[in-house]
């Protein structure tokens, strides 16, 4: 039987479409709901409302085709910002080697010893806090993914 097609293209950006936005949430219901059961229902919260929704997004053929992998960051005050809620579809935690469509805006690449989606997820989360003022980052993370 041939293994389920993996993207190894994914595009980091913004869910800025209701497919993407619908996809996000549903993926970190998956991860923080059903698998890990941090929260029961839902995992959304207050900070939805003003954070930015950041997403690694599978192609096919050329074309986006689902949300892979999903953080928010949001603006607590002035130059100080704070990440959440990163998590990665079961199916693309392994997946090391890939594009990086869509991470940085300069073309800079990045080592292959961080090439995975959560470490383009985190990164984006970053550069895009940078680049609205950022001058301090925090990020609420699981005691088995600190080294990470």
């Amino acid at each position: 039987m041939p293994r389920p097609y993996k993207s190894d293209y994914p595009s980091f950006g913004f869910a800025t479409e209701s497919w993407e936005r619908r996809q996000y949430y549903a993926l970190r219901k998956a991860v923080f709901c059903d698998e890990q059961g941090i929260f029961t229902g839902s995992d959304a919260d207050d900070i939805d409302q003003t954070a930015l929704p950041i997403v690694a997004v599978a192609t096919c053929g050329g074309m986006l085709d689902r949300v892979v992998g999903a953080v928010r960051i949001d603006r607590r005050r002035p130059g100080v910002w704070y990440g959440s809620r990163l998590c990665v579809a079961d199916d693309y935690r392994k997946l090391t080697r890939f594009g990086m469509g869509g991470l940085f805006d300069d073309r800079r690449t990045v080592s292959p010893f961080d090439q995975s989606i959560g470490s383009g997820l985190i990164s984006k989360a970053v550069s895009t806090a940078k680049a609205r003022g950022c001058r301090q980052f925090f990020a609420n993370v699981p005691l088995q993914y600190v080294r990470f």
